[in-house]
C-alpha cells in the first residue's frame, strides 16, 4: 500500500517537472510554419494557372492556396496550444519561467512569441 502511494507521488512529480521544463524554443517552430503558410500564399498568387490546356491541367494556384490555408490553420492551432501551455507554466512554475528570462540564450527566444503572432495576423489579413 505504501509503495503504491509512493509511486503515485512520483508520477505526479514527473508530470509537474514536464511542465516546468516546457521550452520557450517551441515558438520558433510556429514562426516557421507561419512563414511557410505565407510563402505558399504568395506563390499561389504568383503561379496562378500554369497552362490553358483545358480542365485536365492542374491548377497549381489552387493547390498552393489550399496548402497555405492548411498550414496557416495548423500553425494557428499550434500557436494557441503552446501559448496556453506556456501560460500554465508561468502560473504554476514561476521560478522556472524566471530562470528562462534570466538565461543568456533562452531569453532570445521570447521574441518568437510576438513574431509568431504577427505572422498569423498577416496570414489572416491576406485571406
Amino acid at each position: 500500500m505504501k509503495e503504491n502511494l509512493e509511486s503515485r507521488v512520483q508520477i505526479a512529480q514527473n508530470r509537474e517537472s514536464k511542465l516546468a521544463h516546457f521550452p520557450i524554443m517551441l515558438f520558433a517552430s510556429v514562426m516557421g510554419l507561419g512563414g511557410l503558410a505565407l510563402a505558399l500564399k504568395k506563390a499561389s498568387v504568383a503561379f496562378g494557372r500554369v497552362g490553358d490546356l483545358g480542365e485536365s491541367m492542374l491548377d497549381f494556384g489552387a493547390i498552393l492556396q489550399t496548402s497555405s490555408a492548411i498550414f496557416g490553420f495548423v500553425s494557428m492551432a499550434i500557436f494557441a496550444l503552446l501559448l496556453g501551455i506556456y501560460a500554465l507554466k508561468i502560473v504554476r512554475h514561476f521560478s522556472a519561467f524566471y530562470a528562462e528570462i534570466t538565461h543568456q540564450v533562452k531569453i532570445n527566444f521570447f521574441s518568437a512569441i510576438p513574431i509568431g503572432a504577427l505572422s498569423h495576423s498577416r496570414f489572416v489579413l491576406l485571406a
